[in-house]
Parts: structure tokens; sequence; C-alpha cells
């Protein structure tokens, strides 16, 4: 293995829609962009035009799928291919509620988002195991399979959350990851050589408006 074998990421988190503007939790519901989504991703669009691109992968839902058809949309040589290993976190019953809504049903919930050991599988949520689990997969598989390549992943802030641990390991549990921006571009690297990643770039937003949501 040489340099040249090394995998190049390019992710962006899908623009925003009317959920991220009203604090809903999404999950996996299928939304859409709203019209300041559909803008953003043209505005990310421009920042990645000159970018080597040899193939693309986004998460099946619609939000995202938008965003990577947009982002690519002057590039159509460039394969798009829909995953559900990009979907984000399974959120079970607490998908269409706002975070209020949640703390206001039982305020320690919110909290077992953000804790690494801690579980809410019993309300029908994927774990963060479960989860880690299905995105490394994904990525080491990818790495893998495109030796040399450089990729466009079209996803989710949930999703580039486990994307950062997997390239940076446990982090401490007092320190905050800070959930990429909608339409946000972040970059990871696989080094062939040393059967690892590097972290490159995170959460560069290519337009000037302040961020809806960090939500899921």
């Amino acid at each position: 293995m040489t340099m040249s074998d090394n995998v190049r990421f390019i992710l962006i988190r899908h623009g925003q829609t009317r959920e991220n503007q009203l604090h809903i939790l999404q999950g996996q519901m299928d939304t859409e962009l709203d019209e300041t989504g559909i803008a953003q991703a043209h505005t990310t669009a421009r920042a990645i035009k000159n970018l080597p691109i040899d193939i693309a992968f986004s998460s099946d839902l619609k939000r995202a799928m938008l965003t990577a058809q947009i982002a690519l949309a002057d590039r159509p040589e460039i394969k798009i291919i829909p995953t559900e290993a990009l979907r984000e976190w399974r959120l079970g019953r607490f998908q269409g509620m706002t975070w209020d809504q949640i703390r206001q049903e039982n305020p320690i919930i919110p909290k077992l988002f953000t804790e690494e050991s801690r579980t809410i599988s019993e309300y029908g949520v994927e774990t963060k195991q479960d989860l880690q689990q299905r995105v490394s997969d994904f990525f080491w598989k990818t790495a893998q399979e495109y030796p040399g390549k450089n990729i466009l992943i079209c996803t989710h802030g949930g999703v580039m959350l486990r994307i950062f641990r997997l390239v940076t390991g446990v982090i401490d549990p007092n320190n905050k990851v800070t959930v990429p921006d909608n339409a946000s571009i972040s970059k990871i690297e696989y080094l062939a050589d040393r059967k690892g990643w590097q972290l490159v770039e995170w959460n560069t937003r290519p337009y000037n408006t302040a961020p809806a949501d960090p939500g899921l």
C-alpha cells in the first residue's frame, strides 16, 4: 500500500429543512429541503466544483439525496449511489418531536442523547453502538473497495458525529463535538499504508448565514 491508495472523502451534511428551523428531531423521517436548504446546496456545489470526485454515496433520504444531486448537478458523469447505511440515526418515538417537547416529557432524556455510555433503546431509538457500527462498517468497506479514489458523501448530523468518532477515536466525555451545519463541508482521509484515518477538515460553511439547527 502507498499514498496513492489513500481514499479521500468529502463529507456534506444535507441542506436545511423546515424541521431544522422548527427544532424537530427528524431521525429517519423522509423530510424535504426548504428554500434555504436548496440555496445552501447550490452554494456548496460552487464550493466543491473544482474538487476531484470519482463517485458519490448519499443517504437514501430525500433531504440528503437532493443535496447531493444539486451539489453534483454540473457533473452528471459522477454516479450518486443511495444507501441506507448513511441514513440518520433512527430516533424511535422521538422522531417528529421538538427538544422542548422531549424535555417536558422527561428532562433527563436529552442528556442521554449525548452521553456515550447511556442508552435510550427502550424508546425504539437505535443504540449509539449500533449506529457507530453501521457507519464504521460502511467507511471501512468503501475505503477497501475504492483505493486511491475521491469520494463524495452526503449524509446527516448524527452520522457525521459517528464519522468523527471513527476517525479520532473516543473523546473525553466532557468534550463536545460540533454537529456540522447544514450543507457544510468536511473531509477525512483513509491512510492505506497505516490502515487508519485522518481528520482533514470539519464543518466549513460555504455561506454566511447563521446555522438553523444543530439537531438530528
